[in-house]
């Protein structure tokens, strides 16, 4: 009995001892990394830590107000449920961002590698405590893996969620447990929840289990016919089951987002994000190396022939591992890092099964050789993955994952500097444009720089939101109207191929066009006058401010958008019919009642129709007054020409709070129907009251 009590004591002590080295080469690679860092952080890498720190500073107001704010958030595109599991870290040490990725890298991405340690020991009999422990390590030296959650996201949570239901499924891969089946489901619908995306895993697991059980069917059903068809219901059933369980949560859980999953497409919403097959197969090459795909394929193809992996594992891996490739590579084919946590179980497994192999086949010096190369080559990929010293290019690059070393600004200097020069120019918050879409220089560069050089309650500048991708945006004339001031590099900012953060080339044409408008002194740009003034960033960007001097007339806006179109082609998908025309502080609210579940109230003063227009149409809907201040108000209805010269035009005055209107026009040739909301008087732009317009619709008159 004492001899089995020390035994458990050494066992429990090198347990414990690894998890703490595990522990430190996290806190370790977190802290020297994020301590590295100089810059400002933008689009995705600054959202989910703003994300965070919004939930912490809610919470610590009231935890009541913080779980009613995440819970509203799950229907949106950016929801905040991760932040419930950070939130010990955040309120405990602040929402710094060494704060935010230490708790990302501790909460998921340690967690993540242990579950992969365990799932690893389905794979390999024998010796699961070395096979743990080994995962786990190799996990924590895969570049790829911690690009993610040192670039801001919290998707390791969600993979995190599918490995562990993968786990629950390897204790059992026949489904007979009773639990299993529940278990799974909740995993999975969690999953999706976390993170949309994670629906493809789904996919890729419900995928992998069905042509499992059709492979043991097809082995089956020439000896045993009876019992092979038996089984194949009971596991049609099974996996029927996990999918109804899957699907049962998320409704009751998340009606809304469950809906907008179900309605929305996707895939045409988001085809700027999809590159070439040609670029993405480059993309996930690189992404862990060349080398490291040869040893996953080794590994995999060793350890089946020397019958040193178990089979029924081994195949539901490489199974959900492959569906994940065709849906990543083929189908969707986006190039964010983060996506590929979606393979990495495949890669850590093949690489865990590639060194496992080796180790029990081989012997002697060839054993030592090949373990040594490989020890070799996993640390220095880490090293180049994850430092400026793996920026460079050759033909020996290849074959060591793609770099992701700490972002540093050269120009950090020149942005306070311009941050700065915006604040005096802008003491009442006047709007501004800024026409950039680059991971050089965008609006959140701006706007980041601004909070970290007057905190989060210094912050002053109005940067307008704008359209920068065709496939999910608008024309971008509203804002320009807006537009008090206009930010704009001498050569133009973009996306390019070779970005992280990555689009599909030719995608940015509603961020193009505004900056020809000026290059180019169109009609609208000739509204500002240019400032005395020049900041030269990165890469030589030099950046120019212009100042509005007079309104842009109604006549300049049509012509101006009639030039966008022509330009930008295919209307970009974020426009719907009717869009706002508005130059000042926006005060009166107009919505459309389309069926539309994302459609919110609006404010503006007037609205242009883009869509298609017969000689006769009719215009009805109904008026609301928001306030007191509100005693009449008119509506105008014009034809537009390209032009933007009237056709025609028909008012109705007076109207009531609650009343409803119509109005009915023909003219031959018009492009466009601007509807301007009047004050009672009939001279002018309602200016002094809020106004709610419903039911807006156009048809043709009978």
């Amino acid at each position: 009995m004492p001899l089995n009590s020390s035994w458990l004591d050494r066992r429990f002590a090198a347990n414990f001892g690894l998890i703490a080295l595990l522990v430190l080469m996290t806190v370790t690679i977190t802290l020297v990394y994020v301590s590295s860092e100089h810059t400002f952080y933008w689009w995705d890498f600054l959202n989910y830590h703003a994300g965070a720190t919004e939930i912490a500073i809610a919470f610590r107001e009231s935890p009541d107000k913080a779980t009613q704010q995440v819970y509203k958030s799950i229907a949106g595109n950016y929801n905040r449920l991760f932040t419930l599991p950070l939130l010990p870290f955040l309120l405990t040490f602040g929402n710094s961002r060494l704060v935010y990725i230490l708790s990302l890298a501790l909460v998921y991405l340690l967690p993540f590698s242990l579950v992969l340690g365990a799932i690893a020991t389905k794979l390999i009999p024998g010796y699961p405590r070395a096979v743990f422990w080994l995962t786990a390590l190799l996990t924590l030296l895969t570049p790829t893996v911690w690009a993610s959650t040192l670039r801001g996201y919290p998707d390791t949570g969600g993979a995190l969620l599918i490995a562990l239901a993968v786990l629950v499924y390897l204790q059992d891969v026949n489904l007979k447990q009773w639990w299993q089946i529940p278990i799974i489901g909740f995993l999975l619908a969690a999953a999706i929840l976390f993170r949309r995306h994670f629906a493809y895993a789904v996919i890729a697991f419900l995928g992998a289990i069905t042509l499992c059980f059709l492979i043991v069917f097809w082995v089956e059903v020439r000896l045993h016919p009876r019992r092979a068809w038996q089984r194949l219901l009971k596991n049609g059933v099974g996996v029927s089951l996990i999918a109804a369980t899957s699907f049962a949560t998320l409704v009751t859980c998340a009606w809304e987002f469950t809906y907008r999953a179900l309605t929305i497409d996707y895939k045409t919403l988001y085809a700027a994000w999809s590159l070439p097959f040609r670029e993405i197969l480059q993309r996930y090459a690189s992404f862990y190396g060349w080398a490291t795909w040869m040893l996953v394929l080794l590994g995999f193809a060793a350890g089946i022939l020397t019958r040193r992996l178990a089979l029924p594992s081994t195949i539901f891996i490489l199974l959900s591992g492959i569906i994940s490739l065709i849906e990543w590579l083929v189908i969707l084919r986006y190039g964010y890092v983060h996506y590929t946590l979606h393979v990495t179980p495949l890669v850590v497994l093949g690489i865990v099964a590639f060194i496992w192999t080796a180790w029990d086949t081989l012997k002697g010096k060839t054993r030592t050789l090949m373990l040594g190369a490989a020890g070799i080559y996993l640390v220095c990929n880490i090293v180049m993955g994850l430092t400026p010293i793996g920026a460079f290019n050759n033909s020996v690059r290849p074959l060591f994952a793609a770099s992701y070393p700490p972002l540093v600004r050269k120009d950090y200097d020149e942005i306070l500097r311009l941050v700065e020069y915006l604040r005096q120019l802008t003491p009442n918050r006047e709007p501004i444009y800024v026409v950039a879409a680059s991971n050089l220089f965008n609006l959140t560069v701006v706007t980041s720089a601004e909070q970290t050089l007057n905190g989060q309650a210094g912050r002053r500048l109005n940067v307008l939101s704008i359209p920068q991708v065709d496939s999910r945006d608008y024309y971008p004339l509203n804002p320009l109207l807006q537009a008090q001031y206009v930010v704009i590099p001498t050569l133009f900012q973009h996306i390019l191929p070779t970005d992280e953060q990555v689009l599909r080339t030719g995608e940015q044409d509603v961020v193009r066009v505004v900056f020809d408008a000026f290059i180019q002194n169109w009609e609208i740009a000739q509204d500002f006058k240019q400032l005395p003034v020049e900041f030269v960033l990165d890469k030589g960007v030099k950046v120019c401010i212009y100042q509005r001097i007079r309104p842009t007339s109604l006549e300049t806006s049509v012509r101006t958008l009639s030039a966008m179109q022509q330009r930008i082609g295919e209307r970009p998908s974020g426009q719907s019919d009717w869009m706002t025309l508005s130059q000042s502080l926006p005060i009166t609210a107009i919505s459309k009642n389309s069926g539309d579940r994302n459609s919110t109230p609006r404010q503006v003063k007037s609205l242009l129709y883009l869509g298609s227009l017969s000689e006769k149409v009719e215009v009805t809907g109904a008026i609301t007054f928001l306030d007191n201040q509100c005693t009449s108000a008119s509506l105008k209805l014009a034809m537009l020409n390209q032009a933007g010269e009237t056709i025609n035009f028909a008012e109705v005055e007076d109207l009531n709070n609650s009343s409803r209107f119509k109005l009915s026009l023909k003219g031959q040739n018009a492009t466009y129907l601007l509807l301007d909301v009047l004050s009672g008087n009939k001279n002018d732009l309602v200016d002094s009251c809020r106004i709610e317009i419903n039911s807006l619709t156009l048809s043709k008159p009978k």
